[in-house]
């Protein structure tokens, strides 16, 4: 394996990319704003909102982003 220090030094791709794996719960309160009028685009919304929070920062894409909802 060679580090992205040691892959610069070597003359190869200093750009590569560093992915990550985050999950985390969102609770929203009930007399929210967030949410739309039904229940059945609930996860839609959550999936639109965290995309729209990252969305203006540069050099980060979010990919497979699984939105669930839990038991109330």
């Amino acid at each position: 394996m060679v580090s992205k220090k040691n892959a610069k030094a070597l003359g190869g791709d200093s750009q590569m990319s560093i992915k990550f794996s985050i999950t985390y719960v969102v609770t929203v309160d009930e007399n929210n704003n967030i949410l739309s009028s039904f229940e059945d685009n609930y996860e839609q919304d959550i999936h639109d909102l965290i995309t729209d929070v990252m969305y203006d920062i540069d050099d980060v894409e979010i990919s497979n982003l699984m939105v669930k909802e839990r038991s109330r």
